[in-house]
């Protein structure tokens, strides 16, 4: 992420050079627009990863009531 928003810095100071400071607020929106979908990638890695474990739990479950119940 650090990365990223370093880039987009050094992309503001060759638009100030380029067209002056009147593209800075559309910058400034695309980087606050930037980080929030930073954010909602992380929360939709972590939310995998949350359900990655229930589901090898919920696996793992069934595997045992199948060695212990094999009625059902």
């Amino acid at each position: 992420m650090p990365s990223r928003i370093k880039t987009l810095k050094k992309y503001q100071r060759l638009l100030e050079s380029r067209h002056g400071r009147g593209t800075l607020p559309a910058l400034r929106a695309c980087v606050s627009c930037f980080a929030e979908q930073e954010a909602v990638a992380e929360c939709a890695v972590q939310l995998r990863r949350i359900g990655d474990k229930w589901n090898l739990r919920q696996k793992i479950l069934n595997l045992l009531a199948k060695l212990f119940c094999p009625e059902t």
